[in-house]
């Protein structure tokens, strides 16, 4: 009796757990996030239940550890208030009924980043509280990993490469480049693309394409050509995300106008963020400082570095799939996004199908294939897809990346850190 009594009550607690995630939480970011951290907070204080029993024969060591509980909970709330500000709706400005053409200009004249949510959700690993800071504090603070850095500029250099090349690139000579990026996250690499492919320059386009591609730096793109000219617009990039716990921290981190680090180095709390992303992770800790650790952010600030308006950036909660598949992309970049798709030959296809003809497919990401049912072709059978497709690889085929990724990152005093060594290529639609 006391068997199938226990059975119904923890069936209760299921269809309880179950009507919170499908019915209250996915209907909002905000609410989801909390319910999280109040399941997070449960934890740990289960973590810490049995302490008392242990202050007789060590109590040093409980005064210790009541102090580190009361520490992490202190943590936990700060990340409770600041994920609730970044995921939080950010107001637009009033803009009446227009034609889309009329939208776009009013979105570069009053800075707003545009975020489309229809047809994203919540819910999945990166809509959890672990992932989404993890992700902000590697992309968007100040705990940014320079391998990532590193990498994004490389991405960018391949990108300007491939585009300023007369004999195969898509691109007419006054023409600005469009540029995908499925799979975006929090959209940092998006920020890079565009804000390094549309920093004034000093040389005109015609010029700048004539020059030796070791003479021409990341951030001299397209100066003088007539759409950033006439139109203010040097590149067009947009992301796509389909997690809405991402697109609502990208809608916050550009169109927000964050007051930035202060003269005396610090941050400030109301205008600012600091978020601890570490404290749900009990293991493999050296030192609390592991735990504690903090990221302050944002690091950079998107709104501020694309101030002059020679970017248009946007993001959707669009598919490839859900795409136009007329070819409008000069240029698809995918990064940690091929071993997502349950099927990597329809990734390829997809990519093929939105870039125009001479445009250019860079990747970076591992081979740790998502669905444990899909194909997971290596590096081999996938150059073969690739080419039989209609791609041409550059010369180097596809490569393993040079350094160690830190997707998940981790501090100094952390006793195990996660890396990838990905794979790159460069692809051409021929």
């Amino acid at each position: 009796m006391a068997s199938r009594v226990a059975r119904r009550l923890v069936d209760s607690g299921k269809l309880l757990h179950s009507w919170l995630l499908h019915v209250t939480a996915p209907q909002d970011p905000v609410s989801y996030s909390a319910y999280l951290f109040s399941q997070l907070e449960s934890r740990i204080s289960s973590e810490f239940d049995g302490l008392s029993q242990h202050r007789k024969i060590s109590p040093k060591f409980v005064e210790a550890m009541e102090e580190y509980e009361r520490s992490i909970k202190r943590c936990l709330q700060v990340n409770r208030h600041n994920m609730s500000r970044l995921l939080s709706p950010t107001p637009q400005p009033e803009r009446g009924f227009f034609g889309a053409q009329e939208e776009e200009q009013i979105a570069l004249k009053e800075r707003v980043t545009p975020v489309q949510y229809y047809g994203s959700f919540l819910g999945g690993a990166y809509g959890s509280n672990d992932s989404l800071m993890s992700h902000v504090a590697k992309d968007w603070s100040t705990m940014r990993p320079e391998a990532w850095t590193r990498a994004h500029q490389r991405i960018i250099e391949r990108l300007e490469k491939s585009l300023r090349d007369e004999d195969k690139s898509p691109l007419e000579p006054n023409e600005s480049p469009s540029i995908l990026v499925p799979g975006c996250g929090v959209g940092r690499l998006v920020f890079d693309i565009g804000e390094a492919l549309s920093t004034d320059g000093e040389e005109s386009f015609n010029e700048w394409k004539e020059q030796d591609e070791d003479d021409v730096g990341v951030n001299s793109y397209l100066e003088g050509n007539s759409k950033a000219t006439n139109e203010g617009v040097a590149v067009f990039v947009h992301g796509t995300e389909s997690s809405m716990a991402c697109l609502r921290v990208i809608d916050k981190l550009f169109n927000t106008e964050w007051r930035g680090e202060a003269g005396n180095g610090e941050f400030d709390e109301e205008q600012d963020f600091s978020i601890y992303p570490f404290i749900g992770d009990k293991k493999n800790n050296y030192t609390r400082d592991s735990r504690l650790a903090e990221a302050t952010g944002p690091s950079p600030i998107p709104r501020r570095q694309l101030g002059l308006g020679r970017a248009d950036i946007s993001f959707s909660a669009m598919s490839l799939a859900e795409m136009d598949r007329q070819p409008e992309q000069d240029a698809v970049v995918t990064c940690f996004y091929l071993d997502c798709h349950r099927s990597p030959l329809e990734a390829i296809e997809l990519i093929y199908q939105s870039l125009r003809p001479g445009g250019v497919w860079i990747n970076l990401g591992p081979l740790s294939y998502h669905h444990p049912d899909g194909l997971a072709p290596t590096s081999k059978e996938l150059s073969i897809a690739i080419e039989e497709k209609g791609f041409v690889l550059d010369e180097d085929g596809i490569t393993s990346w040079e350094e160690d990724l830190p997707y998940y990152i981790r501090p100094k005093a952390t006793l195990k850190e996660q890396v990838w060594r990905p794979i790159f290529f460069v692809a051409r639609r021929k």
